[in-house]
């Protein structure tokens, strides 16, 4: 089985600046818990900067729970795999993401029994379908979720305005009529758990 946690991207814009989603994350490991980031949605120069901003938000609200860090690359993708209690897959190309992991083996497997917590394109690759906001077409992800996704919901995102949000929400359910659309605004997540 498998924690999902699907953010609409951005955490720290929430009301409570991320809080609730850290408390979510590490509820599970009250003394201990390790965090692999896995960044192959963004060029790998972007990789410090956006660990270094998740890595603040999370021991900003960690409290008393002991965080460990690591970084996901191809070469150590198994071995982190098996380390790690969180997955964090932040933003950026999910097509890119999804390529690359598809190169890692059996994820599905891998992160059997850790807490996943997808951001816009780490939560697009957890669903079944998903729109790629800066190139306006679907793709697929692994399906973990029986669901479309929609990150970044009413957000004002590449000058996406009211319209373009009910033109993608109306062509996910055209194109994918039996699955439902997972809205999520910028800075909210949701919690699903599958096996």
């Amino acid at each position: 089985m498998k924690r999902l946690v699907l953010m609409g991207g951005s955490p720290w814009k929430s009301d409570d600046m991320g809080r609730g989603l850290v408390e979510s994350l590490i509820q599970h490991y009250p003394i201990e818990a390790r965090v692999a980031f896995c960044i192959f949605a963004q060029p790998e120069s972007d990789w410090r900067a956006t660990e270094q901003v998740n890595r603040e938000l999370i021991q900003k609200f960690a409290g008393n729970t002991k965080i460990s860090f690591q970084t996901m690359t191809e070469d150590n993708f198994s071995e982190v795999s098996e380390w790690a209690d969180i997955i964090n897959l932040p933003g950026g190309n999910p097509f890119t993401l999804k390529e690359k992991l598809d190169l890692c083996g059996d994820v599905s497997s891998l992160w059997d029994g850790k807490v996943i917590a997808g951001s816009s394109a780490g939560a697009d690759v957890l669903c079944e379908k998903y729109m790629f906001l800066q190139e306006k077409r679907i793709g697929e992800g692994f399906g973990w979720i029986k669901a479309s996704c929609l990150p970044h919901w009413r957000a004002n995102f590449d000058d996406w305005n009211d319209s373009d949000w009910n033109r993608a929400e109306a062509e996910l359910l055209h194109q994918h009529s039996t699955l439902p659309v997972l809205c999520i605004p910028e800075g909210k997540f949701i919690e699903i758990a599958v096996r």
